[in-house]
């Protein structure tokens, strides 16, 4: 009788603790999430993004890419497409940059240099409503033309 009440008891303290389990579980938004301030996020809900947009990212690069590095360094003819994964912070700032491709010839080197230079933080990266430092590829594409220097 007395291992009787005590499995009784047992199972209604089980009972009880499951309960209060599913209600914190239910508490919380099916899709969320624990955020890692010290994590790289790639996959997130809003994309870091340059002031301006894409335009904006243009603009600036534009501006500022010597296009003849590849030509002026003795590059072959063709087109040479650099890519560079850099992580932006929180606040929006680049706090890294890496090349992901080695064509050489100065252009990833190019390439760093001007994104060394960015003027204007980044909107940054968002995960369930909340800030997060994020990795983003930029690709740039140098054309080197087939010309021959004439002389006359």
């Amino acid at each position: 009788m007395y291992i009787y009440k005590m499995k009784k008891a047992l199972l209604a303290v089980l009972l009880l603790c499951n309960s209060i389990v599913l209600f914190a579980q239910s508490s919380l938004p099916k899709d969320s999430i624990l955020i890692n301030p010290d994590s790289i996020y790639v996959d997130v809900d809003i994309k870091a993004e340059y002031p301006g947009g894409h335009k904006g990212w243009s603009d600036f690069i534009e501006k500022k890419i010597n296009g003849q590095v590849a030509t002026d360094n003795g590059a072959p003819a063709g087109t040479y497409t650099v890519v560079i994964a850099c992580i932006i912070g929180t606040d929006g700032k680049l706090i890294a940059a890496a090349p992901l491709t080695s064509h050489g010839y100065g252009m990833e080197r190019e390439m760093l240099r001007v994104l060394n230079k960015i003027p204007k933080a980044f909107i940054p990266a968002y995960k369930n409503g909340i800030p997060v430092k994020s990795k983003l590829k930029f690709p740039l594409t140098f054309s080197v033309g087939n010309t021959k220097a004439t002389r006359f």
